[in-house]
This record gives C-alpha cells, sequence and structure tokens, in this order.
C-alpha cells in the first residue's frame, strides 16, 4: 500500500488537517474565479478533492461541481458535509487521478493545495495531467496549486527543514518533523493516541508519512504543455501574485486547452 492510501484514509489525517477552513478556500477561490471569468452553471472537477473544502465553496459560488479523491474516508465526509450544508450542486466520487473521469466537457478542472507529486513514477503524473486535459471542453482550464519549493530548499540545514515538533490535538499526540531528500519533501508524522490509554496501559501508536516531489515551475509548465494545454498565467500565492520564484510559496499555474488567453 502507498503512504497516501494509507495515510489519507485515517481519522488522524482528519484531525491533524482539521485547521484548513472554509473561510481560506472561500478567499482563494473567489478570486481565482474572477481571474477565469468562469459562468454560473459552469461544469468542474475538484481532482484530489480531500474532504471537499475547495469542491463545496466552487459550488456555492454557482460551478456544477464533482470532487474526485482516492480516499473513501475523505469522499464519505465530504458526502456528508454535503448534505449537511444543502449544497445541491456537488458531487463526490472515488477516483484515481490518473484515469479517464467519469465526466467530460468540463470549463475546468481544480487540481489544489499540492494534491500532486504522491507517484513513485513520473509518468504517473504526466498520466494524471492528460487526464485533466482530455477531460476538459476547448478553451477549459487547468488550475494547479503546488508547493514552491525553492525557499525551503534555501533555509534547509543540511535538508533538514523541521526538527522534530510535538502538539497535542483532542487527545491526540502528534509528532511532526520535515526533511528534503532525493528530490522530494518528506513529513514525518509519528502519533500517539492517548485517548486509548484510558482502557489499556499503553497509548496507540503509528507512524505516517507524506512525500512530495520538489517540481519548479518550469517543470510543471513543461507538464501542461506535453499533455495539450497553454500555460497563461502563474501566480506567487493565494492572493494571485505575481510568481517569483525566491520567495513564493505557491507555484499556481493556469493552463487553457487549445487556445490563449483572451485580453
Amino acid at each position: 500500500m502507498k503512504w497516501f492510501e494509507r495515510w489519507f484514509d485515517t481519522e488522524y489525517y482528519h484531525l491533524l488537517y482539521k485547521h484548513r477552513n472554509y473561510e481560506e478556500a472561500s478567499v482563494f477561490i473567489g478570486k481565482l474565479l474572477d481571474f477565469l471569468a468562469l459562468n454560473p452553471g459552469d461544469k468542474a472537477v475538484d481532482i484530489g478533492c480531500g474532504k471537499g473544502r475547495h469542491s463545496m465553496v466552487l459550488a456555492e459560488l454557482g460551478l456544477q461541481v464533482l470532487g474526485l479523491d482516492l480516499s473513501e474516508n475523505s469522499i464519505a465526509f465530504a458526502s456528508k458535509q454535503k448534505e449537511e450544508l444543502q449544497i445541491a450542486n456537488v458531487d463526490f466520487l472515488v477516483h484515481d487521478m490518473r484515469e479517464k473521469y467519469p465526466i467530460d466537457g468540463l470549463q475546468a478542472v481544480f487540481n489544489l493545495f499540492t494534491s500532486f507529486g504522491y507517484f513513485d513514477d513520473s509518468n504517473d503524473d504526466r498520466l494524471a495531467l492528460c487526464a485533466m486535459a482530455d477531460s476538459l471542453a476547448d478553451r477549459g482550464f487547468v488550475v494547479q496549486d503546488y508547493l514552491n519549493a525553492a525557499p525551503l530548499v534555501a533555509r534547509a540545514n543540511e535538508g533538514v527543514l523541521q526538527p522534530l515538533e510535538w502538539q497535542i490535538i483532542e487527545g491526540v499526540k502528534f509528532g511532526i518533523e520535515k526533511f528534503i531528500a532525493d528530490g522530494k519533501i518528506f513529513k514525518r508524522i509519528l502519533v500517539e493516541d492517548l485517548r486509548a490509554s484510558l482502557d489499556i496501559e499503553q497509548p496507540r501508536t503509528f507512524e505516517f508519512q507524506e512525500e512530495v516531489k520538489i517540481y519548479t515551475p518550469e517543470a510543471l509548465q513543461s507538464l501542461h504543455s506535453n499533455s495539450g494545454l497553454c500555460v497563461v498565467k502563474i501566480f506567487g500565492n493565494y492572493n494571485l501574485d505575481e510568481f517569483n520564484k525566491d520567495f513564493s510559496p505557491r507555484i499556481i499555474v493556469v493552463s487553457k486547452k487549445n487556445s490563449i488567453l483572451p485580453t
């Protein structure tokens, strides 16, 4: 089992990242939709949607949205949230991003919050981009939001980005360390479920790992171009400021199928 298949389907993943909220997503998505000039009712896919926070914001802003993710637990959570929030124009399905989508003729595909670069084989990343491009209608957009590793690499101390640090969230103790190796950024996650200590002598302990490839903006542009997409803009953060390779925290690539962005 790959690390992302194991980690993303645990309750601890959802607990660690519960601080990612709808307000943050709403501001970013609103700016994106203003730039893309999409129309109410346009069809979009949020690929690697996780618990669906971006999908539901896209839907609330008028798009017809399908959220796709490999994690069954994430899709179950997103589907439940959709019902609780009574958002009609969004659905969620379990799906591998390398495979053909169950929908096409899309006006946009969103791949956000570094939901990419997980595969060992670079050809799988190419397949994922091709699946995005193939699902689009002519002049449809792909928006890919990826971390910019350059500032992290520059401040790393012998490959270490963050020494082991601990925090407790709702009775679960998390130890996090980050480092760079073999062209990837790794996050090691130690878990001590202190809630279990009420029933047994020792807390339950687990170890998980996240890893993501270091992609330069040039490499991401090449992936888009080789998938039949034309890159029209690269932003550097969630305010959609200009990209600076040395300082920007994000590489937000906006590309378009078979056409050039109109002036």
